[in-house]
């Protein structure tokens, strides 16, 4: 062999192996992101679960803004917002992980006319074919739920949605 064989064949080499060392490390960081998804979504499911077993009548003061409104007393029920402990927070001051959202305006009414495409709303929830403006927390026979979870994770911001519709 001639030393220019021999040179070439270590150019060869060297590609092959950086090409399998980069293989190795995007498999590595898939790897990363495929478990913080995976966290993600359990916990979404775990709030799902959670929203559903909860009585249709008392969704709504269980799981939004005014803890006075809680079914077992005032600031007894989860709230709105949850930390997911294993996920690294979007924002530096650790603003918790997850929402759940519900069809409720900023004073916790149920309202049908609200835009909140994720909800599929506006959309009637009384089952009277209309979509208005009214209070709807006591007579709605569907509340569409969603549960968004947001995390800085290896590849940059993320974020995890599960939705449903609870009937009674």
């Amino acid at each position: 062999m001639s030393l220019v064989e021999t040179a070439l064949s270590m150019v060869v080499l060297a590609v092959a192996c950086l090409t399998a060392l980069s293989v190795l490390v995007s498999s590595m960081e898939l790897d990363a992101v495929n478990r913080e998804t995976k966290i993600a979504f359990d916990a979404a499911r775990a709030r799902i679960e959670m929203v559903r077993a909860e009585r249709f009548n008392q969704v709504v003061a269980a799981f939004n803004l005014d803890p006075a409104d809680d079914p077992q007393g005032a600031g007894t029920a989860p709230g709105p917002t949850f930390s997911v402990a294993e996920l690294p927070s979007v924002a530096a001051g650790g603003a918790p992980h997850g929402a759940i959202v519900l069809p409720v305006d900023a004073a916790g009414t149920v309202r049908e006319n609200l835009s909140i495409p994720a909800l599929g709303l506006p959309r009637d929830l009384n089952g009277d074919n209309l979509v208005d403006g009214d209070d709807h927390t006591a007579d709605a026979i569907l509340i569409p739920v969603l549960v968004r979870v947001r995390w800085s994770g290896t590849t940059g911001a993320r974020e995890s949605a599960l939705s449903t519709v609870l009937r009674p």
